[in-house]
């Protein structure tokens, strides 16, 4: 079976904005401003993540991770069709 699995990753977006400080180029970032340049991931973000199951805790344990109904930087798992 395959299954899709969502995880939280944390990026780093370049953006290039016209400013006359650098106070007033991260305002208009915050606004939504400006032109993207380019994206680096940097890491798997494990302040997030969701609840798992029993069931799901118990194959996890199965196989060596130790998840406590919580499975860190994991958004979602579904089915893939």
């Amino acid at each position: 079976m395959k299954y899709l699995v969502e995880q939280y990753e944390i990026h780093i977006a370049t953006l290039e904005v016209e400013a006359e400080t650098k106070a007033e180029a991260i305002a208009k970032v915050w606004k939504g401003e400006g032109n993207l340049v380019r994206t680096e991931y940097s890491s798997v973000c494990e302040d997030l993540g969701m609840d798992i199951d029993e069931e799901t805790r118990k194959q996890l344990e199965a196989i060596g991770h130790d998840a406590d109904f919580w499975a860190p930087s994991i958004h979602s798992v579904s089915v893939a069709e």
